[in-house]
């Protein structure tokens, strides 16, 4: 996630102020966020952990991954949570990011 984070930060739309983690338990320090972003691979440490913490807090994810690679048993689940997006491009990363940040609610009143 190190190429895309550049990529989103290069484009000067967003505020990244944290780097990527693998770490999962990090979903504990999750406040303020607008939006997660999950480098996904199958099989993935703490990935039901971080689905259920966008859920409860209500954030939007975008499940960043290969073609194909979502089991379906991730990808149930991942139907299940309706802010969620699927991409596996880098430009359609960028896209979904810029989209939901400019129209889900987070910190509108």
């Amino acid at each position: 996630m190190e190429l895309e984070t550049k990529l989103l930060r290069d484009s000067k739309f967003f505020n990244i102020p944290e780097d990527p983690t693998d770490k999962h338990q990090n979903t504990d320090r999750i406040k303020n966020h607008g939006l997660i972003i999950v480098g996904y691979s199958p099989g993935m440490d703490g990935f039901q952990n971080i689905l259920s913490a966008s859920k409860s807090k209500q954030i939007p994810i975008i499940i960043y991954a290969a073609p194909g690679a979502i089991t379906e048993e991730d990808y149930k689940e991942i139907c299940k949570y309706s802010y969620h997006s699927i991409c596996n491009l880098p430009l359609r990363l960028v896209n979904d990011v810029f989209t939901i940040l400019s129209t889900f609610p987070h910190g509108k009143k």
